[in-house]
């Protein structure tokens, strides 16, 4: 029983620093060139429960609650409530919408969530109970495939929540469907699905036969404890592309990779070092590498990594990933702002490994 305690006062110091992080972080967005496509912020539709059937796109929600996000189920009348609770949101998209990839971000939720958009899954982060990790320091940010949306009508996003205690619910924006501006600097964008293994410890370990959504941290991709190496492949053609200075970006990567072409080297983050970026840890340089001429395939070729993950969230966390120009590379550079430093985030994780 004493053990017991312990481990929860541990669990509370845990919540109060992370969220002491959350206050004096920067959130990702402004390290990213998003746009608001659809601002989702203000009144959708609550009610407390667990139910699968709220997920599908027919379910009539009329007899819920109307509550106000972002803000704390609490701060909306469901005072001391902890346990499960959905949010349901219908919304229209634009029918000459043609940026891709779009990212649904729904802030910062307490404690764990998975969203769906027309009835399907888009991804989930935390670890539902019976065992419970919470996510309410992470923001969501999860990719909306085009095939799943309805461009000419209406659209149905559907958020199942779990809070473990304390306040629960999405509590801070921002709130709505994005387009990352920097992509419109690639010729291929290779955002999307990835294939992905790891020989991570013995309670974590993905398969051969899975995939991933890239970019993403592993544990917004609800992959916990993956440490080791890990793997990302990822098949794509040159669709007559001018191979000349051809290069890869493959955003920003928390862990050391090592990137092959068609089974070949060719580089690993410490030659992506120069000048500009030398005193910054390797979490915080974008990661780019030439595509050999000779290595390239008239049809399919395949990239991988093969990612050493030690610690903290790991993986592909952050885009823009695909295909560029070496003289558009720059510009991309200039695009993307110093990635902000979490001084909390390091205090954390060096306080408590």
């Amino acid at each position: 029983m004493k053990s017991g305690k312990i481990i929860k006062k541990r669990v509370v110091l845990i919540s109060v620093l992370s969220m002491l992080c959350l206050f004096f972080s920067v959130p990702n967005l402004k390290s990213e060139n998003l746009k608001k496509i659809v601002n989702l912020e203000g009144t959708w539709r609550f009610s407390i429960g667990d139910n699968p059937l709220w997920s599908e796109i027919n379910f009539a929600a009329k007899s819920w609650d109307y509550v106000y996000i972002p803000q704390n189920w609490e701060s909306a009348g469901y005072m001391n409530y902890d346990g499960f609770a959905w949010y349901r949101k219908e919304f229209e998209l634009n029918s000459n919408l043609n940026q891709d990839p779009l990212y649904l971000v729904l802030g910062y939720i307490d404690d764990v969530d998975e969203v769906y958009i027309n009835g399907h899954l888009i991804g989930r982060t935390g670890v539902f109970p019976p065992v419970v990790a919470t996510s309410f320091s992470l923001l969501r940010k999860y990719y909306l495939p085009k095939e799943l949306l309805n461009e000419n009508g209406s659209n149905v996003i559907a958020v199942r929540v779990y809070d473990e205690y304390q306040s629960g619910g999405i509590y801070k924006g921002p709130v709505g469907i994005f387009y990352d501006q920097d992509n419109d600097l690639l010729v291929k964008n290779l955002a999307g699905v990835w294939n992905f293994h790891s020989k991570g410890n013995d309670d974590s370990v993905a398969g051969s036969n899975e995939t991933i959504f890239v970019p993403g941290h592993l544990e917004s991709r609800s992959y916990y404890g993956l440490y080791g190496l890990i793997t990302y492949t990822k098949e794509f053609t040159t669709d007559n592309l001018d191979s000349e200075n051809l290069m890869v970006v493959l955003g920003y990567i928390d862990g050391v990779e090592k990137v092959y072409l068609n089974g070949n080297f060719i580089g690993t983050v410490e030659e992506v070092r120069n000048s500009e970026n030398r005193d910054l840890a390797s979490v915080r340089i974008l990661r780019s590498y030439m595509l050999p001429k000779d290595l390239l395939n008239d049809g399919v070729n395949k990239i991988s990594l093969v990612i050493e993950n030690n610690n903290g969230q790991g993986g592909i966390y952050e885009g823009p990933v695909g295909l560029i120009h070496k003289d558009d590379l720059n510009l991309l550079k200039k695009a993307q702002k110093e990635k902000p430093v979490n001084l909390w985030e390091e205090f954390i994780k060096n306080f408590f490994e």
